[in-house]
C-alpha cells in the first residue's frame, strides 16, 4: 500500500516484527466515541490477536470505547 494513514509495529508471537500500514476510515474515531455511547462495542476478527491488538490499541489508546475483543483464537 503506497499510501496509508499510519504504520503500526506489530510484533508476532515468534518474534517476527513487521509494520502493519494502515488506512482509518474518515470519522472512526467520531464513530466509536458515539457508538459508545449508546452500546457495549465488542471486536470480533478473524485476524491474529497480536495484529488486532496493535490496530486497536491505535484506534482506542485509553480503552474508553472498545470493551471486549475476539480474535482468530477464539474461532471454534
Amino acid at each position: 500500500m503506497e499510501q496509508c494513514d499510519t504504520n503500526i509495529p506489530v510484533t508476532f508471537p515468534n518474534g517476527e516484527k513487521m509494520d502493519a500500514k494502515i488506512m482509518i476510515r474518515p470519522y472512526t474515531s467520531v464513530l466509536l466515541k458515539e457508538l459508545s455511547k449508546l452500546f457495549e462495542l465488542i471486536v470480533y476478527t478473524a485476524s491474529s490477536a497480536c495484529y488486532a491488538n496493535a490496530i486497536i490499541d491505535y484506534l482506542d489508546p485509553e480503552g474508553k470505547y472498545i470493551s471486549h475483543r475476539f480474535y482468530r483464537e477464539n474461532c471454534i
